[in-house]
């Protein structure tokens, strides 16, 4: 009996999509399918330092399941672009940022449909943000309620959500002014 019981686990474990950490992670990840351009719907975040980044992020697949994101953070009311490498973390829609100041941040892809919609689940150093982006400038309220229920799920206030504002500022799209060419 007891074996059984070990090598039904041992056929169940593989498909379960969460983490010890209880975030959960999206089934049969496929990395390669996140390229492109995804614009910000909503974000909420915990924690002593809040997340200021802007609405787009650029993704590219790399090597090894590595994932380059570009994206702007607004830094001293300036707009700053930042290449991040997502490193794989090991197990799929996991990965690992190491920052140049030691921090570690790990990211889940939480949901995704590739073509649609994204969920992110970010943590730094205690704090911690979920992130909802989009591939165009709209969202069916069936998606939002769906990341409304990730959020409660994972621990944060539905009152703290905030939504893109059409006016949001530092955005990927947006041509870059050309540099003065002598």
């Amino acid at each position: 009996m007891e074996a059984v019981v070990l090598l039904l686990l041992g056929l169940i474990l593989p498909a379960v999509p969460h983490l010890a950490s209880g975030i959960p992670v999206q089934p049969h990840f496929d990395y390669k399918k996140l390229a492109g351009l995804w614009h910000r719907l909503a974000m909420v975040a915990k924690g002593e330092d809040q997340f200021i980044i802007g609405p787009e992020i650029q993704i590219s697949p790399m090597r090894k399941g590595d994932l380059s994101v570009g994206m702007n953070f607004i830094v001293r009311l300036a707009c700053r672009f930042i290449d991040f490498r997502y490193r794989n973390a090991g197990q799929p829609g996991v990965f690992n940022v190491y920052h140049a100041n030691g921090d570690l941040s790990t990211i889940h892809v939480v949901d995704t449909d590739y073509n649609g919609h994204l969920v992110l689940h970010t943590e730094t150093a205690g704090n911690s943000a979920l992130s909802l982006f989009v591939r165009g400038s709209d969202a069916p309220e069936s998606l939002k309620k769906m990341f409304e229920d990730y959020v409660r799920s994972l621990g944060f206030s539905k009152t703290d959500i905030k939504y893109q504002s059409q006016d949001e500022q530092c955005p990927l799209s947006r041509p870059r002014p050309k540099k003065n060419q002598r």
